[in-house]
């Protein structure tokens, strides 16, 4: 097999693989501002969707993380049992910080990137997986009550 078809074929693969990430993970924000409701959401679930811009998502993930869990707290200052979000809050945050650091720096030194990046697919994952026990949390006192 010819080296630089391998090479295309894996940018090609590392492209889709992202994106159906990316989408996958919007879906989840969009639906987690859209389980708080309308009168607990500082953003519009629409705008979730900048996200897929290449350069813009990554600096749009910090906004995009901080009103999120700014509307989970609102959600949860209502419900009748109270629970912390701290971890959510720092995760979502310091994932969104590293992912668009590496980003900037991959113009500038890309050695950083490549070690920035990983760090902040861990992050997200864990973000991802806080974001998904306090939907639960959400959606068990919405049947409760």
């Amino acid at each position: 097999m010819d080296p630089r078809l391998f090479i295309l074929l894996f940018v090609i693969t590392v492209f889709v693989v992202y994106f159906v990430g990316l989408y996958f993970y919007i879906q989840l924000l969009r639906s987690t501002l859209e389980l708080v409701g309308q009168e607990n959401r500082t953003l519009e679930p629409s705008f979730i969707w900048i996200e897929f811009f290449p350069f813009i998502g990554p600096c749009w993930n910090i906004l995009i993380s901080y009103q999120i869990v700014i509307s989970i707290r609102n959600k949860i200052k209502v419900l009748p049992i109270k629970r912390s979000i701290l971890l959510l809050w720092g995760f979502g945050l310091t994932h969104s910080f590293i992912l668009a650091s590496s980003v900037i720096a991959f113009f500038f030194i890309p050695a950083i990137s490549l070690v920035l990046f990983p760090i902040a697919i861990v992050l997200m994952l864990l973000w991802v997986w806080q974001l998904i026990s306090v939907r639960k949390f959400i959606e068990s006192q919405r049947v409760q009550n």
